[in-house]
C-alpha cells in the first residue's frame, strides 16, 4: 500500500466513523459501521498476512472505530 491509498483510506475511514458515530439517520449509521468493520476486519488480515505498517494502523485502528461507534450508540 502507497503512502498516498494510506491518507485517501484513512480519509474515508474518518469519514465513516463521522458517518457511524454521529448521523441521525439509521441507514447511514449502519453503512458506516458496516465500512469501518469490514476494513478492520480485511486490514488485520492483511496485516497479519504480512502487510506494512499501513495496514497495522488501518486494520485494528478500523476494528477498534467500530467497537468505539458500537458501544457509544447504544
Amino acid at each position: 500500500m502507497t503512502t498516498t491509498s494510506f491518507i485517501i483510506r484513512l480519509c474515508f475511514a474518518v469519514g465513516f466513523f463521522n458517518a457511524a458515530n454521529q448521523v441521525e439517520r439509521p441507514v447511514l449509521r449502519a453503512v458506516g459501521f458496516a465500512y469501518l468493520l469490514g476494513a478492520g476486519i480485511l486490514g488485520t488480515l492483511g496485516a497479519i498476512a504480512g502487510g506494512s505498517w499501513h495496514t497495522w494502523i488501518i486494520g485494528p485502528g478500523g476494528l477498534a472505530a467500530a467497537g468505539y461507534a458500537f458501544w457509544s450508540n447504544r
